[in-house]
């Protein structure tokens, strides 16, 4: 029938171009890396799931069949979808964030995808040729990565980490970790075509330079560790006295002498001198990365106690990082959206019925990869199985993203393939819709109308309307004229779609600038005011436990002298992260400009307290003190400063100050002759501070 061939044909390319997202940047958007990759995959495969769906319809082997990794895939995006209606925010779980661009919408279109490649590539052959285009696709991502090693290319993290178009290191590793897998697998598969055995063996060398140069330790050990699986596994079940199983016993003595033999020596010069080895050589629990990681994952299992069954929704980790947040974690990002533990993300994301839905995906590939039934080969079960433990271990400290679902989503379909032999064994009760559809002409074509429809719909409402706003953001950013630019913003804001909250927070950059300029007109800085105070009061109304929005609506309220107003604000935020810093900050602020006095003093002592160690904490407390004339506090701060950095000279000659106010001459001469032995530049300027004061004048500025 020519219909189904035109179908097959038109799915066929769909699901080949998906294997290029990957290397899509659009620039015309505000995160070029992230937006369009997701835009073009859904559209992509919202076009390849009403094809499939019509193709079903006429040809009942496409069909999907049930197995334990489509239950499982199944499960979890329910899961989602009730933790997204049961959740603190409905909203944001459904649709993520312009930056992430996951949320309930992107698992859909997940599970979509696994559903139309899971039961339309039907073929061993049109399965390894969907795997040597997707090694391709790691081969260009590879080359453009020695780009960027020798200089001919930007890195856009602006580090030494080779990031390709992925634009962050962690995701160009855990890609050309997968994919390292994968291509050992075409080689054993294609072994004994020479050419191809070597072609794929420098391919996996390319991958492995690669993912050394990210210098990402998570995704670098887990191919150590999937390696180390691998090889214990074809030791083990390897036939006995095959070369394969000899040579793996060889691999793997090697592995564990050059791994020991890197701990014995990661003091070296050599390795203290390398960017990539010596990030390896500072692992420890104390490491600031690993102390963040560890206080994070604490605070996400409080959280799990407190919403066990469902979580919190996807999307939700900052109510959790704001909720539970630990003052000592102003050494890292003050706005962690992820636990960087994907099994900790999804107990947040969906409570306990998603962690163990994610983790049957595991636990249901290794059954089929390993039982009886022999349609797996022992060498394969334990390439696959290698990469299963590498990208767990990798996910315990990151988190999955678009680039590495694909892949990996991949893989699953691939063994929920092979899990059932060839078609020709398909009966009704392998389908998940046992009973067949009529396939006359006019149901199929009042069902394809409709699929029409929905898929125009969804493609308008999913990703059409929100590319416009992004495009008309870009714009705004990129307009001199401040008119020009809030009529751009309006008009982004008038699409209606998940980017508003970025599009708001732009314009809240664009109105503090323009508040603050003096040179700015009146009426310019009403306009732009008002535009922004009523956005940002429509995102706190959408978003009601966002911190992140009750405190930037908070801020800018003072900013315009509000004071009440922000007050209000304020306060309300403060119950949602009662231990955050910046939001102690501001409230001081706040009651400060309101004239509350004590109330702000308490509240900048509280932020100090918290962690005496932060600067800035310790920088609002004496400059409120100082304003208020409240000096009593100043030497006991100054003192504590002194011991925790006693090579910090304007901490001495500070502590000296705040002694010689409180009429303490002989405490503060005392302080200022250390603080002249300590320091032997400044011993002249301190000694003209010491005879001022024995003259009884005062030389000392606060």
């Amino acid at each position: 029938m020519r219909l189904t061939y035109i179908l097959s044909w038109a799915i066929t390319v769909l699901l080949f171009s998906l294997l290029f997202t990957p290397l899509i940047v659009s620039n015309s958007l505000l995160f070029p890396f992230i937006a369009g990759k997701a835009f073009f995959f859904r559209i992509v495969i919202e076009v390849a799931l009403a094809l499939w769906l019509i193709l079903i319809w006429l040809k009942p082997e496409c069909r999907p069949r049930k197995s334990g990794l489509l239950v499982g895939l199944g499960s979890l995006v329910l899961f989602a979808a009730l933790a997204t209606v049961f959740g603190v925010d409905p909203y944001v779980s459904f649709w993520s964030s312009f930056e992430r661009m996951e949320g309930l919408i992107g698992y859909l279109h997940l599970l979509a995808f696994f559903l139309v490649l899971g039961s339309f590539l039907n073929s061993e052959l049109s399965w390894r040729r969907f795997f040597q285009v997707s090694v391709g696709v790691s081969v260009i991502l590879g080359a453009y990565g020695l780009l960027q090693l020798t200089g001919q290319l930007a890195i856009h993290q602006g580090t030494v980490r080779l990031d390709a178009t992925l634009g962050n290191a962690v995701y160009l590793a855990i890609f050309m970790q997968i994919h390292f897998f994968i291509t050992a697998w075409l080689a054993i598969k294609d072994w004994a075509i020479k050419w191809r055995r070597y072609v794929y063996g420098l391919i996996m060398i390319l991958q492995v330079i690669i993912l050394y140069y990210t210098a990402t330790r998570g995704a670098i050990l887990g191919l150590i560790g999937g390696i180390l699986v691998a090889l214990i596994l074809l030791t083990i079940f390897g036939k006995k006295g095959a070369l394969t199983r000899k040579f793996a016993a060889i691999g793997l003595i090697a592995v564990a002498v050059l791994s020991g033999s890197f701990f014995l020596v990661k003091e070296s010069s050599f390795i203290q001198g390398s960017p990539v080895l010596s990030r390896f050589a500072a692992i420890s629990l104390t490491e600031r990365t690993t102390e963040s990681r560890l206080t994070i994952w604490q605070m996400t299992l409080r959280s799990f106690v407190e919403k066990p069954v469902l979580g919190w929704g996807p999307g939700n980790f900052p109510v959790v990082f704001n909720k539970y947040y630990e003052p000592k974690l102003w050494r890292q990002e003050l706005w962690f959206d992820r636990s960087h533990n994907i099994f900790l993300d999804w107990m947040v994301n969906a409570g306990a019925l998603g962690l163990l839905s994610y983790l049957s995906l595991f636990i249901a590939a290794l059954y089929y990869l390993w039982r009886r039934s022999g349609r797996f080969s022992i060498i394969e079960s334990t390439i696959f199985t290698g990469l299963l433990a590498a990208y767990f271990f990798h996910n315990i400290f990151v988190f999955d993203n678009l680039t590495s679902y694909l892949p990996f989503l991949s893989l699953l379909a691939y063994i929920h393939f092979r899990s059932f032999g060839t078609r020709s064994k398909l009966n009704e009760q392998d389908t998940v819709v046992s009973r067949a559809v009529p396939s006359r002409s006019f149901y199929l074509q009042v069902f394809a109308l409709i699929l029409v429809v929905a898929t125009a719909s969804s493609i308008y409402v999913v990703n059409i309307k929100p590319i416009l706003a992004a495009r008309t953001l870009i714009h705004a950013l990129s307009e001199s004229d401040v008119d020009r630019g809030v009529a751009l913003f309006e008009q982004a804001l008038g699409h209606n779609t998940f980017v508003n909250r970025e599009i708001r927070d732009q314009i809240l950059n664009l109105a503090s600038q323009v508040v603050a300029d003096e040179r700015a007109p009146v009426a310019v800085k009403d306009k732009i005011a008002g535009l922004t105070i009523d956005e940002l009061r429509k995102q706190v109304d959408k978003s009601p436990a966002d911190v992140r929005s009750h405190l930037f609506l908070g801020s800018f309220l003072l900013q315009v002298g509000l004071v009440d107003e922000a007050v209000i604000e304020l306060e309300e935020v403060r119950e949602l992260a009662p231990r955050k810093q910046q939001v102690i900050f501001a409230l001081a602020r706040a009651l400060n400009a309101r004239g509350d006095i004590d109330e702000s003093l308490n509240l900048a002592r509280l932020a100090y307290e918290l962690d005496d160690s932060y600067p800035v904490a310790r920088s609002l407390y004496v400059n409120m003190l100082v304003e208020a004339e409240r000096y009593e506090p100043l030497p006991r701060l100054w003192q504590e400063q002194v011991e925790s950095d006693p090579t910090n000279s304007d901490s001495w000659l500070s502590w000296a100050a705040s002694e010689f106010v409180l009429g303490r001459k002989a405490e503060a001469l005392a302080i200022l002759a250390e603080a002249k032995s300590r320091f032997p530049d400044g011993a002249a300027q301190i000694e003209v501070i010491i005879k001022e004061i024995r003259a009884g004048h005062n030389p000392i500025v606060q």
